[in-house]
Parts: structure tokens; sequence; C-alpha cells
């Protein structure tokens, strides 16, 4: 399938702070590596703290993780655009890496895991220096993002019934 392109739309259910919330999550094939992205971390105003209720969603991560030992995960830190982008880009580093820390105290390998950070310079909205912005939308941009990539022989696990009942219902 080199060179395909096939794009799935799938939606993760799951609760924060009491309230249910639905991610899309996109898989594309492509002529790269098959990779899926999974809705983000979100962390509090300059913390680098890896708050208690994503630890459900982490769990579900390592399983996930362990029952597919060729899976590659990449974990991406950003912040918001408030303060100093070297701060930032520091903040965001720390970000990737309590996220990783988690997952090696899971059992995850730290082979299977590739750190990236972007400070501020990958934001989800259009709340930057010079554009004013509430709270709330600020917050989209304090995330770690998740990038899983698949050896070639994956897609068809990938894309088996049994695969969308245990991880995304």
């Amino acid at each position: 399938m080199k060179g395909v392109i096939l794009i799935i739309g799938l939606v993760l259910s799951f609760s924060v702070f009491g309230r249910e919330e639905n991610r899309s999550i996109e898989i594309s094939k492509s002529p790269q590596p098959l990779s899926i992205h999974i809705p983000y971390v979100y962390f509090k105003k300059g913390s680098y703290e890896l708050d208690h209720i994503y630890h459900s969603f982490l769990d579900t991560m390592v399983m996930f993780l362990n029952e597919n030992p060729k899976i590659i995960t990449h974990i991406i830190g950003h912040t918001d655009c408030k303060g100093d982008e070297i701060y930032n880009l520091k903040l965001s580093k720390k970000r990737a890496k309590s996220v990783a820390k988690y997952l090696r105290q899971k059992g995850i390998k730290k082979s299977r895991l590739e750190l990236k950070w972007y400070g501020e310079t990958r934001l989800l909205n259009l709340c930057s220096d010079t554009i004013e912005c509430s709270e709330e939308m600020h917050q989209l941009n304090r995330r770690v993002e998740f990038v899983f990539i698949f050896p070639e022989d994956s897609i068809e696990k990938l894309l088996s019934p049994f695969f969308y009942s245990k991880y995304y219902t």
C-alpha cells in the first residue's frame, strides 16, 4: 500500500474533570510509516506536572503499547505563547519528559519513546503574542500530543474490528 493515502476517523471517549470528552483520532497511511495522532494531555499554566486525571488514559495507552511491541511513540510537548520563547521551549521539553517518565514507570522501554518539543511554535489556535485570547483558549496549547508509528505489517491489525472495540468503545 505504499503511496496510498488512507484516513480513518475514530472518536475516543474519556472523562476529564467529571465531564465526558470525545476526541477525534486521525489514522493515515501514506508513503511515510502508518501513524495515529492521539488526543492531548493538557497541563496547567507554567507546569509540567502530569495531572492524575490523565493516568487512566495513559494506562490504556500502556496496555496498547504492551500488546503492540513494534510501535514507536512520538511524545510531543507544546506550550501557549505566554512568556519567553526559550522558557516555553524548555517547558515543552519538560512536559514531554513528564509523560515519557510515566510511560517508562509503567514498563514501556525508553527506546520506544521519541521525545520532541516545540514550545510555542505550533499553536492550535490564533492565540499569539499579538492576539488577546481567553485563558481557556490558551489552555488548548498547553499540551502533549502523541503520534504512534506503526510498522508496515500492522495495518491489517489496526483496521480489524477487534482493535476498534478493544481501544475505542
